[in-house]
């Protein structure tokens, strides 16, 4: 289950699933407006998939900027896709012929189900720690105000200048260590 939706790999599927298809639907919808349930509803939709993008706030990438936004959503439309803002998805339900999806009041029947939201990180196992990389509760890396790494920041940094390149000894050590 992913949101509380039945997630069977077949009618209901995540990206991975979504990944590995046979075929492409018919129809599909795409719950989440983020990232990835955007990439799918540009890509199956160039593919000829009569795609409805479903997301739940008001805006589609409600983690960048408004503007960016505004011009995905108009971009998105423009090439067929049929988004539904605000609108939470509160039930699915998979069977022979295809999935309905309840968008409170709304029904949409459909072929395919998408569910483009809930991912986690998969960082544990990866030796992070150990290499001095902090990780969230939730399993994040951790980073400061520069997008770095405290195993970046402690680093000695490349200098680089036009038409030549120059690295600290520390730094040359650490770049050839990890090829």
């Amino acid at each position: 289950m992913t949101l509380g939706l039945p997630v069977d790999g077949t009618r209901i599927v995540t990206s991975e699933e979504a990944l590995r298809l046979g075929s492409l639907p018919e129809r599909a919808v795409v719950l989440g407006g983020g990232v990835i349930g955007v990439e799918f509803a540009s890509l199956w939709s160039d593919l000829g998939v009569a795609v409805t993008l479903v997301e739940a706030t008001d805006r589609l990438l409600p983690a960048e900027e408004p503007g960016h936004s505004k011009i995905l959503a108009r971009e998105l439309a423009r090439r067929g896709v049929d988004i539904q803002l605000g609108r939470p998805v509160t039930g699915a339900t998979a069977t022979d012929d295809g999935v309905t999806v309840t968008l409170g009041d709304r029904e949409l029947a459909t072929d395919l189900l998408l569910v483009a939201v809930g991912r986690r990180p998969a960082s544990s196992g990866l030796g992070l720690a150990e290499a001095g990389i902090g990780l969230t509760a939730t399993g994040h890396v951790v980073v400061d105000d520069s997008l770095q790494t405290a195993a970046r920041a402690s680093t000695p940094r490349a200098t680089w200048s036009p038409g030549r390149s120059s690295r600290t000894e520390a730094t040359r050590t650490a770049c050839s260590s990890r090829n």
